[in-house]
């Protein structure tokens, strides 16, 4: 929802015709990470908070599996009718194509594994009444007063119990 460079820019290496009007090589373009991302032809239901637009459910209903676009099985509910997977070329907080962050693996892969590693000890949850009003910082936007959380450990399993 809230991309960290809502913007980016590129140079027109070619002619681009867009809506009737041709731009000439050398133009430089803003591409609105904000509202491509927020845009319900790409996203269904943009403004909710669904990672079941990228994972569903495993067949045994206990592992959480990539969906594919074009993956019907687990799609979001809207109505009376499920929605596909939201479009991966639409997802570009790295930017995208040839010139797309070149962290881009690295950042996904470390999210991964040091949400996993915090999820696994401790909970998290919003301060009540809290809203987030994002702010532009130079290129970059963060949340205008931080993000208040209230951490916990998560209780550990009575292991000890029915002799496991």
């Amino acid at each position: 929802l809230y991309p960290p460079a809502p913007v980016t820019t590129r140079n027109l290496e070619k002619p681009l015709e867009l809506h009737g009007t041709v731009l000439p090589p050398g133009t430089m373009i803003f591409i609105g990470v904000w509202s491509i991302q927020r845009d319900a032809r790409n996203y269904p239901m943009p403004e909710d908070f669904r990672p079941d637009r990228w994972v569903r459910r495993g067949e045994k209903g206990t592992k959480w599996v990539e969906r594919a676009e074009g993956d019907d099985g687990g799609g979001i509910e809207c109505g009376a009718k499920t929605v596909p997977p939201a479009s991966r070329d639409a997802f570009c907080a790295f930017s995208g194509g040839a010139r797309n962050c070149v962290g881009r693996a690295l950042a996904m892969q470390e999210a991964v594994t040091l949400l996993a590693c915090l999820l696994r000890d401790l909970r998290f949850e919003a301060v009540p009444d809290y809203v987030l009003r994002p702010q532009s910082s130079s290129f970059v936007q963060n949340p205008h007063d931080g993000l208040p959380m209230e951490i916990k450990p998560r209780e550990a399993p009575d292991v000890g119990r029915h002799g496991h």
